[in-house]
């Protein structure tokens, strides 16, 4: 049995009442009324929803959020709940909806609890449907109650419309989520329980006006307020919903995300040094300003403010060095010093022709001897002088940019231990009031070995699983060939292993999978780099050929 009342229109004041249903007190209920937890709230609310839309129909809609149908549909919703455990399901609930000062908001009751019989459950309906306290009524109820055994479980539901529709909460009140934080952006987000026909979010710093939208980008005059976002929300058959937010904390100082260089360039007079710093969040920060001032010891250098600087014979022995600074309305200050301790030499010997090796007669081979033409040098422009300049000369050979031992002629004859090398040369000029000056050749020359005359094998075993060790081999190799394996896992991280054998770890296996290639290098042969490569996954390993070999 249930027993739904019939809607009543109240008059203009202010609700207060309080009705003994079986034994259950309603207190006064008002804006002032406190919230229960938000489960609670959010379960009534949305099971009312739930039971409009269910009892809608086009030729019957019901257009308000609570009706008195759907009130007491929920309210023996709980009730039957209730008897079939044998106790309360729920505890009483008092629920405030859209407590505002500006516009006191309507409250509507919840309250379960349990009767010894039918007929003082039906007495308790019958004063419930006749209540009327001071000068205003309910404008929906719903009751509902359920038997079992000896226990009757009644659920009450009162709506009051005295000052405002139930029906505006079909929206939770708006959250802000982000940092309140100069140069930070705040979003606002709420819930619907049934789609409006539009709706909006506005922004308040400190009480006022200063934006629109879901996003709201904090600048340096909001530092110190509160920010609060309004909603806005219009649905046919409703009244407007406006929802404010909770308050964030106060804003407080920004923080520019700077990245700033060492000084880079040569350490000579007359050479130019240079430093670079960059605002990597530079959208956050829309007015920042940098400044920049070299230093020689611990005096500032004047007129040194760029981000680069040409060293002075002033500088000679010096340390010079660079500090910048990064300021901005409402962020802190960021401030960076490079290093102090490297000293400026003297000036480089300014005019050098070009350095070269002379073409070989014939292919290069073991045993092909290799000339540089060292240049003409001069110590300052703009002619070369003759016997350069007193300008001492000298020659380093190198194989891969390795120096080769004993070779520090202008001729190099090539031997066996080059094969696969590419071969370049260095020439060094010194001379008294100018620091030691290298040119390298701008040409080179690479002596191939002989190719391979075996066709080398490859095979793959092992699980993929930590704790077990993979095997990459390679067979069927020329005499003297050594053999060296690069292992990665799936994230390009290098393994330190250099044999065919890998155990794996457990983050190697976390990866997913991991990857090797084989170098190989016999004397005499040109040197076979990553003929091979393998990749071992849980789901099988798989045999690479991406080379000739």
């Amino acid at each position: 049995m249930s027993i739904s009342l019939s809607p009543r229109r109240p008059l203009a004041t202010a609700l207060a009442f309080s009705v003994i249903v079986g034994g259950l007190a309603f207190a006064p209920a008002t804006a002032a009324v406190a919230a229960t937890t938000a489960q609670n709230q959010t379960t009534v609310l949305t099971a009312i929803n739930n039971a409009r839309t269910a009892l809608s129909t086009e030729e019957a809609p019901v257009n308000a959020l609570a009706s008195s149908a759907a009130l007491t549909k929920i309210a023996q919703t709980y009730a039957t709940a209730s008897a079939a455990k044998g106790k309360v399901t729920t505890a009483p609930t008092a629920i405030t909806v859209d407590a505002n000062a500006e516009a006191p908001a309507p409250t509507f009751k919840f309250s379960v609890g349990q009767i010894s019989s039918k007929s003082k459950a039906s007495a308790a309906y019958a004063k419930l449907s006749a209540a009327t306290v001071t000068d205003a009524t309910y404008d929906f109820a719903g009751v509902g109650y359920a038997t079992k055994g000896t226990k009757t479980f009644v659920v009450a539901l009162v709506a009051d419309y005295a000052t405002a529709p139930l029906e505006t909460q079909y929206a939770s009140t708006p959250k802000i989520t982000g940092s309140a934080k100069v140069g930070k952006t705040l979003t606002a987000s709420t819930k619907f329980a049934t789609e409006p026909g539009s709706y909006g979010f506005t922004w308040f710093a400190g009480g006022e006006l200063v934006g629109e939208g879901d996003n709201f980008f904090i600048r340096a005059d909001q530092r110190g307020k509160t920010i609060t976002v309004k909603l806005t929300s219009v649905k046919d058959g409703y009244k407007d919903l406006v929802l404010t937010s909770k308050a964030t904390a106060k804003v407080v100082t920004g923080t520019i995300d700077a990245q700033f260089s060492t000084v880079y360039g040569t350490r000579n007079v007359n050479a130019t040094l240079y430093t670079y710093w960059d605002v990597r969040n530079y959208f956050e920060v829309p007015n920042y300003t940098a400044t920049q001032q070299w230093y020689r010891g611990t005096s500032k250098i004047e007129g040194a403010t760029s981000y680069y600087y040409t060293q002075t014979e002033e500088d000679k022995g010096k340390k010079i060095w660079s500090k910048t600074t990064i300021s901005a309305p409402g962020f802190g200050t960021v401030s960076h010093s490079t290093t102090k301790t490297v000293a400026t030499k003297a000036k480089l010997i300014q005019n050098v022709s070009n350095v070269y090796i002379n073409e070989p007669t014939a292919p290069i081979a073991v045993g092909t001897v290799l000339s540089v033409n060292t240049g003409d040098w001069s110590k300052e422009y703009p002619a070369f002088v003759a016997a350069n300049d007193g300008i001492k000369l000298s020659v380093q050979w190198y194989a891969n940019d390795k120096a080769i031992k004993g070779a520090t002629k202008t001729t190099f004859k090539i031997t066996s231990a080059q094969i696969d090398s590419y071969i370049t040369a260095k020439v060094t000029g010194t001379v008294a009031g100018y620091d030691k000056t290298v040119r390298a050749t701008n040409n080179g020359y690479f002596l191939a070995g002989k190719p391979f005359t075996k066709k080398p094998t490859a095979s793959i075993s092992g699980t993929f699983a930590t704790g077990k060790t993979l095997v990459f081999k390679i067979g069927n190799l020329q005499k003297g060939a050594k053999t060296t394996f690069y292992w990665y896992d799936d994230n390009d991280k290098l393994v330190k292993n250099t044999t065919g054998k890998l155990k794996l770890t457990s983050s190697q296996v976390k990866s997913g999978g991991v990857y090797a290639y084989v170098e190989i290098r016999v004397p005499g042969y040109t040197n076979q780099y990553g003929g091979f490569s393998a990749y071992f996954t849980k789901s099988g390993n798989t045999l690479y050929n991406n080379g000739d070999l």
